[in-house]
């Protein structure tokens, strides 16, 4: 059976289309559920949109299942939902540029320390960064121009420092590790399961999560990539 469903409360079962999983949020209780693809196009948005599909004979009015879809809406949403992707993925790649134009920006004064030679260079280079969207492969294959005298550039992702806790619990159910992290926060000490279960938000560095990438081994790439998905739900 095909579906459209959100996440649950933990405690409550309340879907969180109707409220808040105050008590963190849990997939529906229903026999083989599971996600094919979400709304990720919309995030952040109050509740987390999923399309999927479940056992024929599961109960369609469980709490979480928002619908039962036909095979041919089905296929629209996806059509949808990908076209949506491409542009918020289009509207990144415009926003990479942007800055990255903003912090070229000192090559261009009268007094910038740059020979005639470098100042044509970094002209050069800020005419690629506004030529990118010109790009066959815009904007999911994009080569990004190398800054002058700098051959070991790389584009650097902003990397969010502090999330709510609700988005980490949804990030890691998204990568389908949050049963495990609570199962080890189970056996920590009261603090950390205090912590856990109250704390409003998160930061990358605190001991929670450094204990968790320790335990788990994350590499930081990897709970980098956490904390970006979590900023986003």
């Amino acid at each position: 059976m095909l579906i459209k469903f959100t996440y649950v409360d933990k405690q409550t079962r309340r879907p969180m289309t109707d409220e808040p999983a105050a008590f963190g949020p849990v997939m529906p209780d229903v026999p083989g559920i599971a996600i094919d693809f979400a709304n990720e196009s919309e995030w952040p948005c109050p509740a987390p949109i999923y399309y999927g599909h479940c056992d024929d004979g599961a109960d369609p009015l469980a709490p979480g299942i928002l619908d039962v879809l036909t095979q041919e809406f089905f296929d629209s949403a996806w059509d949808k939902e990908q076209m949506g992707r491409v542009e918020r993925k289009k509207e990144q790649v415009r926003g990479q540029r942007d800055w990255l134009l903003s912090s070229s920006d000192w090559s261009q004064v009268s007094d910038a320390p740059l020979s005639a030679n470098d100042r044509l260079n970094w002209q050069d280079y800020r005419r690629e960064l506004r030529d990118v969207t010109l790009q066959p492969g815009f904007p999911t294959e994009v080569t990004w121009p190398i800054a002058p005298n700098n051959p070991d550039y790389v584009i650097v992702t902003r990397i969010p420092q502090r999330v709510d806790m609700a988005q980490m619990c949804l990030a890691l159910l998204h990568y389908e590790k949050l049963a495990d992290v609570e199962a080890a926060i189970s056996t920590m000490p009261t603090a950390a399961q205090v912590v856990w279960q109250r704390e409003i938000s998160v930061r990358r560095d605190h001991e929670l999560v450094l204990a968790m990438q320790q335990l788990f081994a994350w590499t930081n790439v990897q709970v980098d990539e956490l904390f970006v998905l979590a900023s986003g739900l």
